[in-house]
């Protein structure tokens, strides 16, 4: 199978993709998100709290890359 350049891929054939990739980068922020909060919840059960801002930022960062995500997806539907 020959691998097609985005100009050769006609519309109706776009979209799908445009959905795959998007729901593949959201579920990738999800699982970043939900291993650091995984982590958190496992350091401060062992007591080690000094170091939680670097999880913490980690899932906020996550949350707003995610955010940024489906309100570009929001714009293109409203394109």
């Amino acid at each position: 199978m020959s691998m097609q350049k985005p100009a050769d891929i006609s519309g109706d054939k776009l979209t799908p993709l445009f959905t795959a990739d998007i729901a593949h980068d959201f579920n990738n922020l999800l699982a970043i998100i939900a291993l650091n909060l995984n982590i958190m919840r496992v350091m401060q059960q062992k007591g080690r709290t000094d170091d939680l801002s670097r999880y913490v930022i980690a899932a906020s960062t996550a949350t707003q890359q995610a955010a940024t995500l489906i309100h570009s997806l929001q714009e293109q539907i409203k394109a």
